[in-house]
C-alpha cells in the first residue's frame, strides 16, 4: 500500500482526488496547503510519492516542493496546474533539477494521473 501526500487548495478537486486514490488503494494525505504539506513530511509520515498543486495561495508548489526536497530528498513528485502556460513551469522546474519530469494540466484525466503514479511508483 502507497501513502500518497495530496497537496491543492481547491477542496472539490482535493477531496475528488483523495476519494479516487482511496478507490485505487492508495492511503492518501489530503491537506490544502504547502506549509502543512512540509509539516507532514517533516513529522516523518511514511510518504512515497506527492501530488502538488502549481499555484496555491500562500506558498506556491514550487516553494513548497524545495521545502520538502530539503527534508526527504527521495520523494517523486507530480504537479498540477489549471495555467496555460504549462509548458513553461515545466521548463522552469526541470532547470532548478528537482526530479521534476512532467507538470500535468488541469482539468485532470484521474486515470492519466494514475498512470503518471505508477510510473513514478515503479522507479
Amino acid at each position: 500500500m502507497y501513502t500518497i501526500l495530496l497537496v491543492e487548495d481547491e477542496i472539490e478537486i482535493l477531496m475528488a482526488l483523495e476519494k479516487f486514490f482511496t478507490s485505487q488503494g492508495f492511503t492518501p494525505v489530503a491537506v490544502q496547503t504547502g506549509s502543512k504539506a512540509i509539516e507532514i513530511v517533516n513529522s516523518g509520515t511514511k510518504i512515497d510519492i506527492a501530488i502538488l498543486d502549481l499555484k496555491m495561495p500562500g506558498m506556491m508548489g514550487f516553494d513548497c516542493l524545495k521545502e520538502i526536497r530539503k527534508i526527504k530528498t527521495d520523494i517523486p513528485v507530480i504537479f498540477l496546474t489549471g495555467s496555460i502556460h504549462k509548458a513553461r513551469y515545466a521548463d522552469t522546474l526541470k532547470s532548478f533539477n528537482l526530479g521534476i519530469e512532467d507538470v500535468l494540466g488541469k482539468p485532470i484525466d484521474l486515470y492519466i494521473l494514475l498512470e503518471e503514479v505508477k510510473k513514478r511508483l515503479e522507479k
